[in-house]
């Protein structure tokens, strides 16, 4: 099986952070990013879409995939692709399942979950876990995505990080 080193994952996910008893009010993005990280520790399940560049490093082809991903903390996740259309990875618990007719036809890959295996499912986790000290964050702007407010975030991983990335694109709710 060929491997290949992500050099872009953009993940576009509205996290909201409002109160039932307020509108919402325009908070500064420096703040945004403080905001997500802190109601991140609550989140017991999301919902996103993604959307991510993969570039294998020994062909240069690159290969652009979206769906959306559904999880619940801790180590369920089911992602759908809509582009490679039916490629889907489910992690239960104790197994990931990967299932990529897009590249494998008629096989299904199960492995182990954790440590000792394909390690963490929780893909948000990854850019919504002290993000600072992880990743040099740049602000870029704002964006409507699914209809919300947003302002985005380009997190490029410091040297000692080990992200499987080189940037990813985090995009916020305004709420």
């Amino acid at each position: 099986m060929t491997r290949f080193t992500p050099t872009a994952v953009a993940l576009a996910a509205a996290l909201t952070m409002t109160t039932a008893a307020s509108r919402p009010r325009p908070v500064p993005q420096s703040d945004l990013l403080d905001r997500a990280v802190a109601a991140w520790t609550k989140v017991k399940t999301v919902r996103a879409s993604f959307e991510q560049t993969i570039t294998n490093p020994l062909t240069g082809r690159t290969l652009t995939a979206t769906g959306e991903y559904q999880q619940s903390r801790p180590g369920k996740l089911a992602v759908t692709f809509a582009d490679p259309a039916n490629d889907r990875i489910v992690a239960g618990g104790k197994f990931v399942w990967l299932y990529l007719p897009s590249s494998a036809p008629d096989q299904v890959i199960k492995t182990v979950q954790g440590a000792n295996g394909t390690g963490t499912v929780d893909i948000s986790a990854q850019f919504l876990t002290a993000p600072r000290s992880r990743y040099t964050v740049n602000a870029v702007g704002t964006l409507v995505v699914s209809g919300r407010p947003t302002h985005g975030y380009n997190l490029i991983p410091k040297a000692d990080g080990g992200a499987p990335f080189t940037a990813a694109s985090v995009w916020i709710d305004d709420a």
